[in-house]
């Protein structure tokens, strides 16, 4: 088995003793990510099982703070600080460096927005993750350009 899919992502076997970290069979890892302007994400600031975390800023108002996300795709795993998430709220993610919001890449099925986590540092939308800015809603897909992993085809609902 291959450790890397076609498009260069790293693929990862879930091993069963470590059913906690994910229930899917296999472990798809973003190790790049960044803001529309290229800074990246991905910080040493916070490890989801030894892989580095996605950290963006995150507010709705009046509060704001940082959120940390798994970096494993399906994985729901987070952490945040200053910050206490509610369920079902609408959420703002910014940039930790620039403040740039990510940007919505389309309306999600609960009502909240799809934003965009880009695979590059050209910001473009021929490969980025999208998430839902909904506490709870778990729509989220990656799209590499013409390839979409969505979360539903991994088995994770």
């Amino acid at each position: 088995m291959s450790l890397f899919t076609r498009r260069g992502m790293l693929k990862i076997p879930n091993p069963k003793d470590n059913k906690v970290l994910c229930e899917n069979r296999d472990l798809y890892v973003i190790n790049e990510c960044y803001c529309p302007n290229g800074h990246s994400l991905i910080s040493n600031e916070v490890l989801f099982n030894n892989f580095k975390g996605i950290l963006v800023k995150v507010s709705r108002s009046p509060e704001s703070g940082t959120l940390a996300l798994s970096p494993t795709f399906g994985c729901k795993n987070k952490i945040t600080k200053g910050i206490e998430l509610k369920f079902n709220e609408l959420y703002s993610l910014e940039c930790p460096v620039c403040n740039a919001p990510m940007p919505v890449f389309n309306r999600c099925h609960c009502g909240g927005s799809i934003l965009s986590l880009f695979m590059n540092k050209k910001g473009a939308f021929s490969s980025f993750v999208g998430i839902c800015n909904r506490i709870g809603c778990k729509e989220s897909s990656i799209r590499i350009d013409d390839d979409l992993l969505h979360e539903s085809m991994m088995g994770v609902l």
